[in-house]
C-alpha cells in the first residue's frame, strides 16, 4: 500500500473531496474504506455477482434521503472530483464543517461555504495512490456535468467494490489512466452506473492489470478518443459495454485495441 494511510469510516460518504482545484495532485496516499472486507471475501471466494449493489455490504447500500452506497449522485467515494457542486440532490452529502477564517472568504464559488454549488475542478493527477474498500473508488461528476476535465490517473491501484473509475461528466475531456493494478471490482472503468451518466473518457487507458473483477466497461455515450493497450486480465467474467456516441457508433473499432490478454471465470 501507499505512503500515509488513511481509514475512512461509515459516518462520512466521501473520504476525500477536491473542489474548485486546478491542477491539484494526490500522491503517495491508501484511502481504506468501510467496504473492503465484504468485497475481498467476494474474491476469496470466487464470487463476482453481475448486480453491482452486491458487491457492497447491506450496511452500505443507502437508500432514500441517505448519501453514501451506490446513491446516484452521492455516492460512497475515496477520491471525489467536485461531489459539492451543482444543485443539492434528494439524499445530499453531510453539510461542509468550515473554520471560522474561512468565512471571510468571498467572491469565489470554490469556497463557498454553502453545501453545494461550489466551484469545478480541473487538470487533477492520481499518482501512486492506493484507494479500496469504496462504492466507487475514484468519481468525477457525480452532481455535475460541468469540467472535471483532463483528469489523470497513474500508478493506481483500485479493490474492493462495485466501481473502479467512475467518469461522469459531459466535459471530462482528455481523462488518461496507465499503470493501474485492480482486484475485487465489479466495473473498473464506468461512465454510466451513476451520477450525471454523461461521461466522457477521450483519452488512453494503457497498461492494466485486474484479477477477480465482473467487467471491465461500462462506458455508454460519447467515449471520443478512447484508445485500449496493454491490459492483462485474471478471473473476469464479461469484458463489459463500450456502447454509442457520436464517435463510435456501436461501439469502439478494432484498431482502437491492442495487446490485450483476457481469462474468463468458470462461473
Amino acid at each position: 500500500m501507499a505512503g500515509t494511510k488513511i481509514l475512512c469510516g461509515l459516518a462520512q460518504p466521501v473520504c476525500i473531496n477536491e473542489q474548485g482545484g486546478r491542477q491539484n495532485k494526490l500522491t503517495n496516499l491508501t484511502l481504506i474504506g468501510p467496504n473492503a472486507d465484504y468485497a475481498l471475501g467476494l474474491v476469496y471466494g470466487f464470487y463476482l455477482p453481475s448486480d453491482p449493489f452486491d458487491w457492497l455490504a447491506p450496511e452500505l447500500a443507502s437508500t432514500g434521503t441517505t448519501p453514501g452506497g451506490l446513491q446516484q449522485h452521492s455516492p460512497g467515494v475515496g477520491f471525489c472530483v467536485d461531489c459539492y457542486a451543482g444543485t443539492a440532490p434528494a439524499a445530499p452529502l453531510p453539510a461542509v464543517v468550515y473554520p471560522a477564517p474561512t468565512n471571510t472568504i468571498s467572491g469565489n464559488p470554490s469556497f463557498s461555504t454553502t453545501q453545494y454549488g461550489k466551484g469545478y475542478s480541473s487538470d487533477t493527477l492520481i499518482r501512486g495512490a492506493s484507494i479500496q474498500g469504496f462504492a466507487c473508488q475514484i468519481c468525477s461528476g457525480a452532481n455535475t456535468s460541468s469540467q472535471g476535465d483532463f483528469l489523470k490517473m497513474q500508478e493506481v491501484d483500485l479493490r474492493y467494490g462495485p466501481i473502479g473509475v467512475g467518469v461522469y461528466n459531459a466535459q471530462n475531456r482528455n481523462v488518461g489512466a496507465r499503470n493501474f493494478t485492480t482486484s475485487g471490482l465489479h466495473t473498473i472503468f464506468d461512465t454510466y452506473s451513476i451520477g450525471m451518466q454523461q461521461g466522457t473518457w477521450g483519452g488512453p487507458i494503457d497498461n492494466v492489470s485486474a484479477s477477480q473483477v465482473y467487467q471491465i466497461f461500462n462506458m455508454q455515450g460519447d467515449s471520443r478518443a478512447l484508445t485500449l493497450k496493454n491490459f492483462y486480465v485474471e478471473g473476469m467474467v464479461r469484458i463489459g459495454n463500450i456502447l454509442g456516441g457520436a464517435a463510435y457508433g456501436a461501439g469502439l473499432p478494432p484498431e482502437k485495441w491492442s495487446s490485450l490478454k483476457y481469462g474468463f471465470l468458470s462461473l
